[in-house]
C-alpha cells in the first residue's frame, strides 16, 4: 500500500527597479556561480551541462537551511536557468525532497528612468501540505533577499 502525501501550492510576486540595462541583468542571472552571491540559502553551485547552449543552463545546488533556529539541513537538487527572450524573461525550476517544486519566471521591462530596468519575479510553489508554511516562510524570504543582493550587484 502506498499512501500519497497531500499537496499544495501557493505563489507570490515581487518587483524591485534596478540602474542597469536588461540585458546585462540578464546575463547576469544565467551565470551560475553569481547565484552564490545572489541566494542566501545557495552555498555551492555546480554546472552540469558545461559547454552548451548559454540559455539553457542545467546546474546541482547545495542548499543549507535553517531549521527551527537549532541546526542546518544541507540540501542538494537539480535546477535548470532557462533564457526565454534574451534580456527580456528567464525562468528558473527546482525539484527537491521531499516533493517541492519551484517555478520562478522574471521579468525584465524598462524602468522608469533611462537606464533603469524593472525586475519582476512570480514564483509558483508546490509543496506537501504538512511543510507548505515552512517552504513558503523560507522562499518568500530568500527570494526578497536575491533581489535586494541583485540590485547591489548590478548597481557596484
Amino acid at each position: 500500500m502506498t499512501m500519497t502525501m497531500l499537496r499544495k501550492t501557493f505563489s507570490f510576486q515581487a518587483a524591485i527597479t534596478v540602474r542597469a540595462p536588461a540585458v546585462a541583468i540578464y546575463d547576469a542571472l544565467l551565470v551560475a556561480e553569481n547565484h552564490l552571491r545572489l541566494h542566501p540559502l545557495i552555498v555551492a553551485v555546480r554546472r552540469l551541462n558545461e559547454g552548451e547552449n548559454p540559455d539553457a543552463i542545467r546546474v546541482e545546488i547545495t542548499d543549507h537551511i535553517r531549521v527551527l533556529g537549532l541546526f542546518h539541513v544541507v540540501k542538494k537538487y537539480e535546477a535548470s536557468f532557462t533564457g526565454m527572450e534574451r534580456g527580456r524573461r528567464l525562468t528558473f525550476e527546482t525539484f527537491t525532497s521531499p516533493r517541492i517544486h519551484v517555478k520562478s519566471t522574471i521579468t525584465l521591462s524598462s524602468g522608469q528612468m533611462d537606464g533603469e530596468t524593472r525586475v519582476e519575479e512570480s514564483v509558483q510553489v508546490e509543496a506537501p501540505a504538512l511543510l507548505v508554511g515552512f517552504v513558503r516562510k523560507q522562499i518568500v524570504a530568500a527570494h526578497g533577499e536575491m533581489l535586494a543582493k541583485l540590485k547591489m550587484l548590478m548597481e557596484e
